[in-house]
């Protein structure tokens, strides 16, 4: 593939998106680098299918987390932007129907032409929960380059396995990428 990795900058690495000076030092990065593609995956905590439920029922674990998330959320449609601004590209994923996308400045890059969508069922990556089994979890990417979607869109359940259903800490598991994912994300890159 002959692909480098510009770095990863997350939690992990420490590196906090919600900083200031942090998102400073990547933007200088993007635009010192000039990365091909922008991989993102920001947390989905307080946008994704539990989020309804939770700001009903739990308002203040709610907020609290939605405090932690947008700053990162907004950050990320900052740099998919700045990618496309400069002629590159960006990959976001969020589970399917994350509310992430009406955070400022997502909803302008999305209205941008050619922006593209796909759900990947992550049974079909070979995705298992805490009890080894299956989990559909429903996924959506968006991207700014269709070619960057064309290795996901197979990545569909075929109906034929039941599916384990985690919650709670059960799905942190969940937040690790399979390889076959990995490598549908990589070749779709290779496209460009």
């Amino acid at each position: 593939r002959r692909l480098v990795s510009g770095g990863n900058f997350d939690l992990v690495t420490g590196v906090d998106l919600n900083q200031p000076y942090q998102q400073t030092a990547v933007l200088h990065y993007i635009t010192s680098k000039d990365p091909k593609v922008a991989l993102m995956a920001m947390r989905c905590t307080a946008f994704g299918p539990w989020s309804n439920y939770n700001e009903v029922h739990y308002p203040e674990a709610w907020q609290r987390s939605y405090d932690e998330s947008w700053p990162h959320a907004r950050f990320g449609g900052v740099v998919a932007g700045v990618m496309m601004d400069r002629g590159r590209d960006w990959l976001s994923e969020q589970p399917q129907g994350s509310k992430l996308y009406r955070e400022p400045p997502w909803p302008s890059v999305l209205a941008r032409p050619n922006i593209a969508s796909e759900i990947v069922h992550q049974c079909a990556t070979g995705q298992r929960g805490p009890k080894g089994g299956l989990v559909k979890k429903a996924t959506e990417f968006k991207a700014s380059d269709d070619r960057l979607l064309v290795y996901l869109r197979p990545l569909k359940c075929n109906g034929k396995h039941d599916h384990e259903h985690p919650t709670g800490a059960g799905l942190k598991k969940l937040q690790l990428y399979t390889w076959i994912l990995i490598y549908g994300i990589m070749d779709g890159v290779c496209l460009l």
